[in-house]
């Protein structure tokens, strides 16, 4: 079964169940936005915020790293023709060792800054699921489908979304 076959069930299934709570009119349903909820709620923007901090502490030891090389380059471009061959093959070597230090950094960073956004998103997702089961309740809703870019809802009528008013609820705004 290919992706186009599954996406296409998905979406089918998911219109059918969307369908069923609509017609009921004692079900209530609704959606979030959910790249707006991240985007927005104070938690995720403190937690992207310290992750950004890091990240820029790591790329200006990249850039450090980049600077080094391009010296070492600058340098070979501009003095190899006198140097004998003995120290200009040292001196690529030297560049070699750089650009490999700079390559170990580089996927060092990357595992890093994975590492790290799991650990701070992971209590502001646990956070939203809970209180979003709480806001359900409390609002009388069914089902509370949350939309990602792509994803399986296409449509959904503004008035039935209730980004805002999770995000309000989230940060302690509403009665």
């Amino acid at each position: 079964m290919n992706w186009i076959s599954v996406s296409a069930l998905i979406a089918a299934t998911v219109a059918l169940i969307f369908s069923i709570y609509q017609f009921n009119g004692s079900s209530k349903i609704a959606y979030v936005e959910s790249n707006v909820l991240i985007a927005e709620y104070s938690e995720s923007k403190e937690a992207r915020g310290e992750l950004d901090t890091k990240i820029k502490e790591w790329q200006a030891n990249i850039n450090t790293l980049n600077g080094e090389l391009e010296a070492l380059n600058t340098e070979l471009v501009e003095k190899a023709e006198g140097w004998d061959t003995q120290k200009r093959e040292a001196h690529v070597a030297k560049m070699q060792q750089k650009q490999q230090e700079l390559g170990r950094y580089n996927a060092a960073v990357n595992k890093k800054a994975s590492e790290l956004e799991t650990e701070l998103m992971e209590p502001v997702y646990a956070s939203i699921n809970s209180r979003m089961k709480a806001f359900g309740k409390e609002k009388g809703y069914k089902i509370v489908f949350g939309t990602v870019q792509g994803g399986n809802i296409l449509y959904g009528d503004e008035a039935i979304n209730v980004t805002w008013d999770f995000i309000n609820y989230l940060e302690g705004e509403m009665e």
